[in-house]
């Protein structure tokens, strides 16, 4: 199982196995490390009110999935996972 560490304290930075991983958007590392600190479930319209409060619900919940879709890249996580 790759090991993923999260260094928040200054410069953002994301690693997997040592390597450096660059996370596209501000608001999916934000999303990464909101997960991180809150291991519980999650509802998915709950992430994307807190995350997009501004946006019209399908906006959000889009961009919540398009979030999704960058951390899985930018970590290394298999399709259909």
């Amino acid at each position: 199982m790759p090991v993923l560490e999260l260094r928040v304290l200054g410069p953002p930075e994301i690693r997997v196995d040592g390597a450096v991983q660059r996370v596209r958007t501000r608001k999916a590392l934000g999303l990464l490390v909101y997960l991180a600190v809150e291991p519980d479930l999650h509802v998915r319209e709950t992430l994307a009110t807190l995350f997009w409060p501004d946006s019209s619900p399908d906006v959000a919940r889009a961009s919540l999935r398009n979030s999704l879709t960058y951390l899985r890249e930018s970590l290394g996580e298999a399709p259909g996972y």
